[in-house]
């Protein structure tokens, strides 16, 4: 119903879903998000193994966020922190031009403004190595481009190759 209520011009309806993430029918609801772009969705999952899956999926279909409250976990500061990417802009169309045939993760990253967003890269060989990378999106239906300089770390003495991994995977 409340994707049938019609939406202001000017206006981005947004929702915050707090599930246990026990549902049956997420295919459906997953669609109606992802086809729905006057509608931002934050997803917050709550207590014993909430469908993990299903919560930052919500939100990503909707642009927008999730957080998980363990149980015995106080909610305000997960909330806070959850309207506090409601109030704020969206980068959206967020591009990353890496040059040299480099595998990103996580491969479509997002961003809220005021947030800090970790890209992690891997190269076949160091030669490949860009000096700096171009990154582009929209903010408030403006275009920005960025010229951001690329560091290499040595892997023998981080755990980067497994948080690449595991970025690849989620």
């Amino acid at each position: 119903e409340i994707f049938q209520m019609e939406v202001p011009k000017g206006f981005e309806r947004q929702i915050i879903l707090i599930t246990d993430g026990q549902v049956g029918n997420e295919k459906d609801i997953l669609n109606l998000v992802v086809n729905n772009h006057q509608t931002r969705v934050f997803s917050v999952g709550i207590g014993h193994g909430p469908n993990e899956y299903f919560v930052r999926q919500l939100a990503k279909n909707g642009r927008g966020a999730s957080q998980l409250v363990a149980p015995g976990e106080r909610i305000e500061r997960r909330i806070l922190n959850l309207f506090k990417q409601v109030m704020s802009e969206r980068i959206d169309n967020l591009k990353i031009l890496w040059d040299g045939g480099l595998e990103q993760a996580p491969s479509n990253p997002f961003i809220f403004r005021g947030e800090v967003l970790s890209l992690l890269a891997r190269v076949k060989e160091i030669k490949n190595l860009p000096e700096r990378i171009a990154v582009s999106g929209i903010i408030g239906g403006e275009q920005k481009k960025w010229s951001i300089e690329v560091r290499e770390l040595m892997t023998s003495e981080t755990q980067i190759p497994q948080l690449w991994a595991r970025e690849m995977i989620r």
